[in-house]
C-alpha cells in the first residue's frame, strides 16, 4: 500500500515560501519545485514548472515510457521558464529546483530532479536519500 501526503513550509530562515507542489490524486506522480530569484520570481518559476510538468505527465501518461516522459516534462518546464524570462525581463533571474517521482502502471518508481531539492524514501522507520544535489 502506498501512502502519501503533500505539504510545504518556508522553514526557519525565510519569511516567504517560493515552493510549489502537486500530488496526483491517483498517486501516480508527485512534483515539488523550490523557487529562487528575486521578489516573487521564484514563486512564479516554481509554479510554472509544476504546472508544465503536470500537463506533460498527464498528456503522455499512457503512451510515453517513464524515463522519456520525465525528461520531456522537465525540458518543457525549462523552456516555459526561459520563455517567461524573455517576456518578463524583471524576472530574468528566476529559477527553480524540481523533484519528480512517478509510479508507472507496473508499480515501478522513477524519479528526476534538477538542483538541490532532494527525494527521500521512507520505508518503515528508515529514511533514505534517493538523489544527490
Amino acid at each position: 500500500m502506498r501512502r502519501y501526503a503533500c505539504a510545504t513550509d518556508p522553514g526557519k530562515v525565510r519569511s516567504s515560501n517560493q515552493d510549489a507542489y502537486y500530488c496526483d490524486p491517483e498517486g501516480r506522480y508527485f512534483i515539488v519545485a523550490d523557487g529562487m530569484g528575486g521578489h516573487a520570481a521564484g514563486a512564479t518559476a516554481s509554479l510554472l514548472a509544476v504546472e508544465v510538468i503536470r500537463e506533460c505527465l498527464e498528456r503522455g501518461w499512457q503512451t510515453v515510457p517513464a524515463p522519456k516522459l520525465l525528461s520531456e516534462a522537465i525540458e518543457a518546464a525549462n523552456e516555459a521558464i526561459l520563455k517567461d524570462q524573455r517576456e518578463n525581463p524583471e524576472r530574468a533571474d528566476m529559477g527553480t529546483t524540481v523533484v519528480v517521482a512517478l509510479v508507472d502502471p507496473n508499480n515501478n518508481c522513477w524519479s528526476a530532479h534538477i538542483g538541490d531539492s532532494r527525494l527521500y524514501r521512507l520505508r518503515g522507520s528508515e529514511m533514505q536519500q534517493m538523489t544527490e544535489d
